[in-house]
């Protein structure tokens, strides 16, 4: 095999111009909008494959956080009750649910009176 028709052989204008002499000689306009909406397709479809590729990479690469891991904050810290006291859930006031087995009471918040006094206007 000569140099000349190895440069031949990977020139992708060579290639095209026989697929338009075998195929399309006759019709031009044809031509103008069936190759590039072929190409359009190919395209689509390695840039899909790659794109899909991609992710797998991804996810094989970071594995998922567990679901029952709770985001560190930092500066964040728990808040803590000190020594002999109590939540404040648990005390009398409490609107929240208090009940033992089965059994559960709702107890409401203590209410306040609204004054009869307009908003200004």
């Amino acid at each position: 095999m000569n140099r000349e028709s190895s440069k031949k052989m990977f020139n992708p204008i060579e290639w095209l111009s026989w697929l338009y002499g075998k195929l399309f000689t006759n019709h031009t306009i044809l031509s103008y909008f069936l190759i590039p909406t072929i190409f359009s397709i190919v395209g689509l479809v390695i840039g899909l494959a790659m794109w899909a590729t991609a992710i797998d990479k991804y996810h094989a690469e970071h594995s998922p956080m567990p679901a029952f891991a709770s985001p560190v904050i930092p500066g964040a810290e728990r808040p803590s009750v000190s020594s002999g006291e109590t939540a404040i859930t648990t005390k009398d006031k409490s609107p929240a649910i208090i009940g033992e087995g089965n059994s559960v009471n709702y107890n409401e918040p203590a209410r306040t009176q609204k004054s009869n006094s307009k908003p200004p206007k």
